[in-house]
C-alpha cells in the first residue's frame, strides 16, 4: 500500500513557483522578453508537481492525484500561448487550484489512516 499524500512533500514546489511568478510579474510589467523563459520553467515546475504528487486511478485510466479540472487542457493553452500575459494567468491559477487540491488530498487522506 502506498504512502498517504501530503502536502509536504511537494510543498517546495509551491515555494518555487511563489518565487518564480514574481520574477513573472516583473518581467511582464517591464516587457522583458526573458518572459517566455520563465513561463516555461513554470509549466516545467507544474508537471513536476504533478509527477511528485502521483497517480490514482479513475476507471481503467491513472490521472495525476493533483490535476486540476480541465487542467490539461489549460496547460496546452499555456504552452501554446506561453508569450501572452493571459497565459500566465492561467498558469497561476493552475498552480493555486493545485494547492487547494493538494491541502485538501492531506487531510482526507489523514482521516482514512
Amino acid at each position: 500500500m502506498p504512502a498517504p499524500f501530503s502536502k509536504v512533500n511537494v510543498q517546495h514546489h509551491f515555494d518555487r513557483w511563489d518565487a518564480l511568478k514574481e520574477q513573472i510579474h516583473t518581467c511582464y510589467a517591464e516587457r522583458n522578453p526573458e518572459v517566455r523563459q520563465l513561463v516555461k520553467e513554470g509549466i516545467i515546475l507544474f508537471r513536476q508537481l504533478l509527477q511528485d504528487g502521483g497517480q490514482m486511478k479513475e476507471g481503467e485510466q491513472s490521472i495525476d492525484k493533483l490535476m486540476p479540472l480541465n487542467g490539461e487542457e489549460r496547460l496546452q493553452f499555456i504552452e501554446a500561448q506561453r508569450h501572452h500575459h493571459h497565459a500566465f494567468i492561467q498558469l497561476a491559477a493552475l498552480f493555486e487550484e493545485t494547492e487547494k487540491k493538494a491541502a485538501r488530498l492531506t487531510i482526507t487522506e489523514r482521516k482514512r489512516s
